[in-house]
């Protein structure tokens, strides 16, 4: 990894229309990756039971993701995370 990717945001370097699954969107703390959001896991589907962010679109058995064009609106708004 290089400094410039050690440095950008995450999620902020792709195209709008890129699809990511909750392990993109939100921070892990066992690994130490920030995540898009510095939220946890449980945070995230609160969020998505209390109508805070969309439901995700289902792309098969058990995998769902979520546009990121909406994630980043979504950090933008509430940036005091």
């Amino acid at each position: 990894m290089t400094n410039s990717q050690s440095i950008r945001p995450p999620g902020f370097g792709y195209a709008a229309d890129t699809l990511v699954r909750v392990p993109e969107i939100c921070r892990d703390p066992k690994t130490g990756r920030p995540g898009i959001l510095p939220i946890s896991r449980s945070t995230w589907y609160e969020w998505v039971k209390l109508g805070i962010v969309p439901p995700g679109t289902r792309i098969g058995g058990r995998t769902v993701v979520w546009r990121l064009s909406d994630i980043q609106a979504l950090a933008k708004n509430h940036s005091g995370l």
